[in-house]
């Protein structure tokens, strides 16, 4: 039996004039209208075929023209609903594949264009923009890992450029700034552990450059300021333990170089203040002890060099003050004490020499 009318494509199907049936659009197009061609899906979208329409590909997901399904974006792209190609992710942000947007990067963070994860900055460097490098610390201060700023070292303490942690300055040592590295205390000063200053060592002591303590100056030396060394006390001087100042020994006394007490003069020998010996008394004079100087034997008595006391001359001679010798009186006189002077013989008497 003959047809009494045509019937009308199904939705997705097309014909052409005297067609006995519809066909089908294949996958990847469609068609509106039955009687036009099947078109090719714009980028962007797909179909499945036998489609009067084509789909919008998902977010995160992309398709050229004409195609059957459509692709997941490449990890560092993204891409929004019915998009035909991907866009990169800006630096400052990363995505993973078939992502619908791309995620900014945490603090401390950064990337490049087109990166598929955030790159955490090394210790000793830090960024304040996710879309900028990492930046190096610089000398003084110091960064964890995945910092977004620097901290300044704290007083005592010193790193060098791009530094994970502040370092201690040691005992001895010192830093005024915190750009550099630690100093040693100059001689005459010491410092403890993490010292931003050193500190001068008191009178009477000493200490080497690089010190963590003062040293007390032995007896002998001194000191009137903290210094690299403490001086000897020159001869006819002594001092204590810790002396900022070398006595002067008192007359009678005597020292060699560097000493702390001063000597007693031996009898026969004398001193004057701060003096580097005790000296023998000249003739004619004596000394028993300690002495600043050597008193006159007096008349009738005699003495040599260095003599602790005056002899008496014998019966028949005398002396004068400060004698070293005693002297016979001359024939036709005599002497009854040897302090006094030689008296003439009397008439009827006589005397030898």
């Amino acid at each position: 039996m003959g047809a009494t009318f045509c019937k009308a494509c199904p939705f997705g199907h097309r014909s052409d004039a005297v067609a006995e049936s519809c066909l089908p659009c294949p996958q990847g197009k469609y068609v509106e209208d039955s009687r036009k061609p099947c078109r090719d899906c714009a980028a962007g979208k797909f179909s499945i075929g036998r489609s009067d329409f084509c789909a919008d590909c998902a977010a995160g997901r992309y398709s050229n023209t004409g195609a059957v399904s459509c692709t997941a974006c490449d990890a560092g792209k993204f891409s929004r609903s019915g998009a035909g190609v991907c866009t990169l992710c800006e630096a400052g942000t990363a995505s993973s594949a078939g992502a619908a947007q791309c995620t900014t990067c945490s603090s401390g963070q950064r990337s490049d264009d087109g990166a598929d994860s955030c790159i955490t900055c090394p210790a000793g460097t830090y960024t304040t923009n996710p879309d900028e490098q990492c930046r190096t610390c610089p000398a003084g201060t110091a960064s964890a890992r995945g910092s977004s700023a620097c901290y300044n070292c704290p007083a005592g303490h010193f790193s060098l450029a791009g530094s994970a942690s502040c370092t201690t300055c040691p005992a001895g040592t010192m830093i005024t700034f915190a750009n550099g590295t630690c100093s040693a205390c100059p001689a005459g000063t010491w410092s403890s552990i993490a010292a931003s200053s050193c500190t001068a060592c008191l009178p009477g002591t000493r200490s080497e450059a690089g010190a963590d303590a003062c040293q007390i100056c032995p007896s002998g030396t001194m000191t009137l300021r903290g210094d690299e060394q403490c001086q000897t006390c020159i001869a006819g001087k002594y001092s204590r333990v810790g002396s900022t100042a070398c006595l002067d020994c008192p007359a009678g006394k005597y020292s060699n170089s560097g000493s702390n007490i001063c000597t007693v003069c031996v009898p026969g020998k004398y001193s004057s203040m701060t003096a580097p010996t005790c000296l023998d008394c000249p003739g004619g004079t004596f000394s028993p002890n300690s002495s600043p100087d050597c008193p006159v034997c007096p008349a009738g008595t005699i003495s040599g060099v260095g003599s602790s006391s005056c002899s008496s001359c014998p019966s028949g001679t005398r002396s004068g003050p400060g004698s070293t010798s005693c002297s016979n009186c001359p024939a036709g006189t005599f002497i009854t004490s040897p302090d006094q002077h030689c008296e003439l013989c009397p008439s009827g008497r006589h005397s030898y020499e």
